[in-house]
């Protein structure tokens, strides 16, 4: 019962900063747990899908009533069955009105819930003698049982000797499949940053890992470019932006006042190695103000973008909350 109370509340945000971090610590290192987690998340995504399935039902069967009986006469008898259907549709609208009102934003895990989608493995199977096609078939073959916890180890394991895109992709996978969503962010943000290959899937992943850890600001960026590019998840980013209020506006220019990025440079790692693979986040933040109106706007991107500097002029796209409140998406320098 104990662990059916907690999981509900993590479906319901509810969970503080060190209860989410024992959460996730609970989904990466107990197996049973990890399984029940899974179980009862298909069981919502079931329970949803059900009811909007219902709900559609109903409401088709409603609209073939009225047709029928704006084919007849109007009768005292049609007059009170026009009554109730308006009754129903007024009660009907009246719920809904009540749940938008109460809840119009969805929270970070019913995003996560209804638009996280597994991903096959299609890297195929690894065979051979060798360190690295040794590690290879065992990740890739524990990420093919299910078995993500094992999976999250071997591939650590397996890109410390082959720092690919593919690895990294399959290691944030199997990073979000456990529930440890800090680490597919880093893991994500690594193919985002140094390959070609995978980028759209590793934004997409990336998003939803961070809205489910509560950082929807942060996964506006990722959002906005996928809907700029011709992938499979083009729709369903703006579908989320919407859910989440962010509304793009026109191409717009502005002015950067204020821009940090980490990790800093002078942040290299002891050892001298590149910063591109020491697994840290690689991101890009801070204010720009529009040229048209005068209005200051956030921006954040997994992917900075190089020489940006104060005094920086920049193409953009404000995803507008409010009239006076948004979020830029940078383009570039002009």
């Amino acid at each position: 019962m104990k662990n059916l109370e907690l999981i509900d509340r993590y479906f319901q945000n509810d969970l503080s900063p060190s209860e989410l971090a024992d959460f996730n610590e609970a989904l990466k290192n107990d197996v049973d747990f990890n399984k029940e987690f899974q179980e009862l998340k298909e069981i919502r995504l079931a329970t949803k899908a059900n009811a909007q399935n219902d709900l559609s039902n109903f409401l088709n069967a409603l609209e073939r009533d009225i047709q029928k009986e704006e084919e007849s006469t109007l009768t005292k008898h049609t007059m009170k069955k026009y009554v109730s259907i308006a009754a129903c549709v007024v009660l009907i609208a009246a719920v809904s009105f009540f749940t938008i009102t109460q809840n119009s934003k969805p929270t970070g895990s019913e995003i996560f819930s209804e638009y996280y989608t597994s991903y096959d493995n299609l890297a195929g199977q690894v065979r051979g003698a060798t360190t690295i096609e040794t590690l290879s078939a065992k990740a890739y073959g524990a990420y093919d049982a299910g078995n993500y916890i094992l999976a999250a180890e071997n591939f650590e394991s397996l890109v410390a000797e082959d720092k690919s895109a593919t690895n990294y992709f399959y290691m944030g996978l199997s990073n979000i499949e456990n529930g440890d969503f800090e680490s597919a962010v880093t893991n994500l943000n690594v193919v985002v940053n140094n390959f070609s290959d995978l980028s759209a899937q590793a934004k997409w992943y990336m998003s939803l890992a961070l809205i489910a850890n509560g950082a929807e600001e942060e996964a506006f960026g990722n959002l906005a470019g996928l809907t700029l590019e011709n992938s499979a998840y083009k729709e369903k980013a703006k579908a989320i932006l919407k859910s989440l209020g962010a509304f793009a506006n026109d191409l717009d220019g502005g002015v950067i006042v204020a821009v940090e990025q980490r990790p800093k440079e002078e942040e290299a790692a002891p050892s001298g190695a590149s910063l591109d693979f020491e697994g840290r986040r690689q991101y890009q933040f801070g204010t720009v103000v529009s040229e048209t109106t005068g209005i200051k706007y956030r921006f954040f991107t997994d992917d900075p973008i190089d020489e940006l500097e104060e005094g920086a002029e920049v193409e953009m796209i404000v995803l507008r909350q409010n009239k006076n409140r948004g979020f830029a998406y940078i383009l570039g320098r002009r």
